[in-house]
């Protein structure tokens, strides 16, 4: 994980309630920077700026382009992309989807205050981080 400047991170996510709980625990918890959010997976892909982002925590059920779609695009463009789904939606998720979709690991929205720290660890030591209050498989 970079250690001398604050992280950039970039929020995907139709819940604006949610979207301004992970903002402030970003930048007051873990220091870092949010440099832009979107409600929706085709407004996050025309903002240029996801792609100067560190971490980008993405929702994967979204209106008009779900977090699959929009994170294959994004890797598509950018493969280095550090993307982290978060969800309420447990059981209709897969490993084998999140990986070939490009995120990098996946949290669940209850326990995302609690799990971010280390996902985002894990997720900048190369490896991939699944919460263990997720009912997914293979």
């Amino acid at each position: 994980m970079k250690k001398q400047q604050r992280l950039k991170y970039y929020l995907v996510d139709d819940s604006s309630e949610f979207i301004e709980a992970i903002k402030l625990y970003i930048e007051y918890e873990l220091k870092g920077t949010i440099i832009g959010s979107s409600s929706d997976g085709k407004l996050a892909i025309s903002d240029n700026r996801i792609f100067d982002a560190d971490v980008i925590i993405m929702d994967i059920v979204m209106k008009y382009l779900d977090g699959f779609s929009t994170s294959t695009i994004l890797t598509e463009t950018n493969p280095q992309l550090k993307i982290i789904a978060v969800t309420n939606s447990r059981e209709y998720i897969t490993k084998r989807q999140l990986l070939s979709s490009g995120f990098s690991g996946c949290i669940c929205k209850n326990c995302a205050f609690e799990e971010l720290p280390l996902a985002i660890s894990r997720v900048f030591e190369g490896k991939y981080h699944f919460s263990s209050d997720l009912l997914i498989d293979n």
